[in-house]
């Protein structure tokens, strides 16, 4: 969908972040679409908006603009929008749901939802549905889906009209960025629990910019001291050159290494290590390289 057929305001996801109070209120009267790489993947619409123009649809003449308006809303957004009456039973849903469901409007407007939905593991879904029938009370939370290609999408189910709408944006990629961030944050933790193995990261210069508190350890100084020294200053003069330019190379090829060196530990003092270092792929190729170095056995 082109940016400029969408009825309401189009925003990049960076303006909506610094300005979501204002789009927020906005959305009371109009939707506001979220840009992606330059295309529509969310769209905000107040509630009560959606409301108002769902109430249209039952209206006469002067609601056809509303009417249209609404229906142009449901056909463009990527959201998933199912409406359903009182008993469940659907009302209406838009393009992006009917696609991820895989069925056409016709054959289900008016079919109970748990027909559609009826593996048991979706089960607390169409609970969550009937408490918000029953209370009034929105929920949201995360599905995962059971068959076919895995996506998690989140779900936001509230009442409108005389009915209850349900909301389903996929979050699969975020999701997985959310648990491998998990992953990483477990992963640092027994790094930091193991004696002798200690990490850290440096930028494009080889300067370090962040390291765990057992590299202080290995070299016998104040943590404060490590962040902003040259990597390679923390090792021994007859190996600081081979590590430099092991470095060098890592920084300009993009090429990671590993090697045995020897750190110059409290003055006199040196510790011999193996040092690993790779390039940082959070931020792209000029953006510096993590290491880890461990203390070889005596």
């Amino acid at each position: 969908m082109f940016p400029e057929k969408l009825t309401g305001k189009v925003v990049s996801a960076t303006a909506f972040v610094r300005n979501f109070g204002a789009y927020a209120r906005t959305a009371g009267s109009e939707p506001i679409h979220i840009l992606n790489h330059g295309r529509p993947a969310w769209s905000l619409i107040a509630t009560d908006h959606l409301a108002r123009l769902s109430d249209a649809r039952s209206g006469g003449h002067e609601h056809d603009h509303d009417r249209l308006a609404l229906s142009v809303v449901l056909d463009t957004i990527t959201t998933k929008v199912i409406m359903l009456d009182a008993d469940l039973r659907i009302i209406r849903v838009n393009p992006s749901a009917r696609h991820a469901m895989m069925v056409d409007d016709d054959d289900i407007r008016g079919v109970p939802l748990g027909t559609i939905m009826s593996d048991i593991r979706y089960q607390f879904i169409l609970r969550a549905i009937e408490r918000v029938r029953d209370t009034g009370v929105s929920e949201t939370f995360e599905v995962d889906t059971v068959s076919g290609p895995p996506r998690t999408y989140n779900v936001k189910v509230e009442m409108f009209a005389s009915g209850i709408v349900m909301f389903a944006d996929e979050t699969t990629a975020q999701t997985l960025v959310r648990d491998r961030l998990n992953v990483a944050h477990v992963y640092e933790a027994l790094m930091d629990a193991l004696p002798g193995l200690a990490r850290g990261t440096i930028n494009a210069r080889g300067v370090i910019t962040a390291a765990s508190p057992a590299l202080a350890e290995l070299v016998q100084t104040d943590p404060g001291r490590i962040v902003g020294m040259r990597l390679s200053s923390l090792f021994h003069t007859s190996v600081r050159t081979a590590v430099a330019d092991s470095i060098e190379t890592l920084l300009d090829d993009r090429t990671g290494f590993t090697m045995t060196a020897v750190l110059q530990a409290g003055g006199t003092e040196t510790t011999s290590v193996m040092l690993s270092a790779s390039p940082n792929p959070t931020h792209g190729r000029d953006d510096g390289a993590i290491f880890l170095l461990q203390k070889s056995a005596a």
